[in-house]
């Protein structure tokens, strides 16, 4: 079995013990953490119905700060949650 390395030649001959470290194939940087939230706020009622095309008590996943306005109202609670959440915490899990 050949062993080949990067840094140690092979015309080393000197009896003493030689390390390499070869990180190639490992992962770069931290690994990110995935944060998950529940965001709990007021829709826009309208004729006593949300005044958008969501439903009362029911988790939704949400990536864009407009799909929360089509939700729950422009003018809601919940969609200018939504929009300061996502401004900050861009890669965050918001249901």
């Amino acid at each position: 079995m050949t062993i080949s390395f990067n840094e140690i030649s092979a015309g080393v001959r000197i009896p003493l013990t030689h390390i390499e470290i070869d990180n190639s194939q490992a992962v770069t940087g931290t690994p990110t953490t995935l944060t998950q939230v529940l965001m709990l706020g007021q829709a826009a009622i309208k004729d006593g119905k949300v005044d958008g095309s969501g439903a009362v008590d029911t988790p939704v996943r949400i990536t864009r700060a407009d799909h929360a306005a089509t939700l729950w109202g422009q003018g809601s609670m919940l969609a200018a949650m939504v929009r300061e959440f996502l401004t900050d915490n861009p890669d965050a899990v918001l249901t």
